[in-house]
């Protein structure tokens, strides 16, 4: 990708975060032995409400091979990462309130957000 490419990308990534177009998306963790299901990973999708400029990216579902390797490289990961946690661990707050059975939520984390000081506070 060129630098302007990254560029834009950034700057995009950045607006996603202001203006909502994250997601988190939920895949199943299941026991192959019995199909219950025991928890699931946490996923982040981007759907992008507007033209990407020169990228040859459209509106719509952004693949995150295509914007979490640009996060990690810039600053957006803090953000993007802190926001992901959060709404990871509010879900997982809801599901397992008055649960009989806790529901275990995996979160991926960049190599960045394990080194950033305040990562214990944003699971709290």
């Amino acid at each position: 990708m060129h630098a302007q490419q990254q560029l834009t990308l950034e700057l995009d990534l950045r607006r996603a975060l202001k203006h909502g177009e994250l997601a988190r998306h939920y895949q199943p963790k299941v026991l192959l032995a019995s199909g219950a299901t025991i928890g699931c990973e946490a996923l982040l999708r981007w759907t992008r409400s507007r033209m990407g400029m020169g990228m040859g990216m459209g509106m719509g579902m952004v693949p995150p091979e295509s914007f979490i390797t640009v996060a990690e490289d810039f600053d957006p990961i803090n953000d993007v990462g802190a926001w992901g946690l959060r709404e990871a661990c509010w879900t997982a707050v809801a599901w397992n309130t008055g649960a009989l059975q806790p529901r275990k939520v995996a979160v991926n984390l960049s190599a960045r957000q394990i080194q950033f000081p305040c990562l214990v506070a944003q699971v709290h």
